[in-house]
């Protein structure tokens, strides 16, 4: 497994080496300068065999350091991005699950409001059912009671 590189303190590397860009120029000596002419050379390479090297401590740590933090920090980026990827992918999954679901919940609820008003006429139906039901048992009581008033006023 790799180690992962602390890429705050390698920007702070790449912030303390002289400005950018750079640039080289080849004349008697060879240098790189600075993208601004504020800035002094940053490697100087000189004398008859250019074996004479003139680099400052900030700019010398930058070169070491980024020959490992840039593979790095980009390996780390890239991973970044496939899983950024990855997971926009599934968020574009779960919204759509989503609206399948919020659509599924509105039918639902609008088929729970039909069954409600379903069963309301049922429960009056039924309710009229047992009034009427109530009311055929009682006829021949009625009807009872209507021949005995009939006799007592024929009686009468």
């Amino acid at each position: 497994m790799e180690i992962k590189r602390d890429l705050i303190a390698d920007l702070a590397i790449c912030d303390a080496a002289t400005e950018g860009p750079w640039r080289r120029e080849h004349g008697c000596e060879c240098e790189v300068f600075s993208g601004t002419d504020m800035y002094p050379s940053v490697i100087t390479v000189s004398g008859d065999d250019m074996s004479y090297v003139v680099i400052s401590a900030e700019n010398e740590r930058f070169i070491l350091e980024s020959r490992e933090g840039w593979p790095h920090a980009i390996r780390r980026a890239v991973a970044a991005e496939e899983r950024c990827d990855s997971l926009i992918e599934h968020v574009v999954d779960v919204d759509e699950a989503f609206n399948d679901y919020k659509y599924r919940a509105e039918t639902a609820e609008a088929e729970v409001a039909k069954l409600d008003a379903l069963l309301q006429r049922m429960g009056n139906e039924i309710g009229y059912a047992k009034y009427y039901a109530e009311r055929d048992a009682m006829l021949p009581t009625i009807a009872r009671i209507d021949n005995a008033l009939r006799e007592l006023v024929a009686d009468e």
